[in-house]
């Protein structure tokens, strides 16, 4: 019974290798919905707005942003919350560098998509909307 659930490395690596596409592909989503210029995801307004004024790019806010967000997780859950999560919790760190990183290549890599007209950018803006979802 115990061995059913130790999982070998060839599963754990394709499970880490599924999670790291799955950021991957929404960084693009982010990245897609923030060029087509009609607004952002929620959870990336702030890092965004941030990076307008300031030449910390917007994946470098986002990383800042999130740990923020956990710190106050932190607080809200206590000590007592805190050891009974405490590698969950953990896990979030290393989650929001990627996801970090991965804004700031996917916002580098669409650069130069800078759509004009209105209906490309709504355009834009659902196809964001679907690669995020």
């Amino acid at each position: 019974m115990e061995e059913s659930r130790i999982m070998g490395k060839a599963e754990l690596f394709r499970r880490y290798l599924t999670f790291g596409i799955s950021l991957f592909i929404i960084a693009c989503g982010i990245s897609v919905i923030t060029r087509s210029d009609l607004g952002t995801s929620p959870i990336t307004s702030v890092p965004y707005v941030a990076s307008l004024n300031t030449p910390i790019s917007m994946g470098n806010y986002f990383f800042l942003f999130t740990i923020v967000l956990i710190i106050l997780q932190l607080l809200l859950l206590g000590k007592k919350g805190i050891m009974e999560r405490k590698m969950e919790l953990l896990m979030q760190f290393p989650v929001a560098f990627v996801l970090s990183f991965f804004t700031d290549l996917t916002m580098w890599a669409t650069a130069s998509y800078n759509p004009d007209a209105y209906y490309v950018k709504l355009i834009s803006l659902v196809i964001g909307c679907l690669i995020l979802a």
